[in-house]
Parts: C-alpha cells; sequence; structure tokens
C-alpha cells in the first residue's frame, strides 16, 4: 500500500491567485500526479477557509487564511482527507 502523508497546505497568494484563475495545472500537476498514485493520502490544512475576510485580531504570529479555491486545490490535486490539526 502507498500512503502520502503531507504537511502543512496554507495557499499563500500566488497560489490563491492561480488557483482563483483556474490555473491549477500551473500550481499543482506535480503534486497530483505523486498524490493521485498513492492508495490513500491527507494533508493538514493549516488555515481556516473564510468567505469575508476580516482584518487580522491584535495577536503574534501570522493571521493565516484562504478562500474556497483551497478547497478546489485539495480535490484537484487529490487528497482523500484533510486534517486541521493547527497550533
Amino acid at each position: 500500500m502507498n500512503v502520502i502523508v503531507a504537511g502543512d497546505f496554507c495557499p499563500d497568494s500566488t497560489r490563491c491567485r492561480l488557483t482563483d484563475s483556474g490555473f491549477l495545472d500551473e500550481a499543482f500537476f506535480s503534486a497530483s500526479m505523486a498524490v493521485k498514485g498513492a492508495d490513500y493520502s491527507l494533508v493538514n490544512l493549516e488555515c481556516p477557509i473564510v468567505r469575508n475576510p476580516l482584518g487580522p485580531i491584535k495577536k503574534s504570529g501570522p493571521a493565516l487564511k484562504c478562500d474556497l479555491s483551497a478547497v478546489d486545490a485539495l480535490k484537484y490535486i487529490g487528497f482523500k482527507c484533510v486534517t486541521l490539526a493547527n497550533n
């Protein structure tokens, strides 16, 4: 059995623009080939999916977030399971 366990997926602004524009092949083709070849695969989504992003709250560290296009990217890549085990 071939299993892929990937680290944190947190689309940066470059990846978000590519997925919003429909350029999933350009951004994720290599990852997709590896993941789709596995019997089972999982990845951690390191940020919340938000529809109407508010400004960051006062805190220490970055304010990570992504939009629904991240779901399209995860589906395109072919992950079978997504975890939400964040700090």
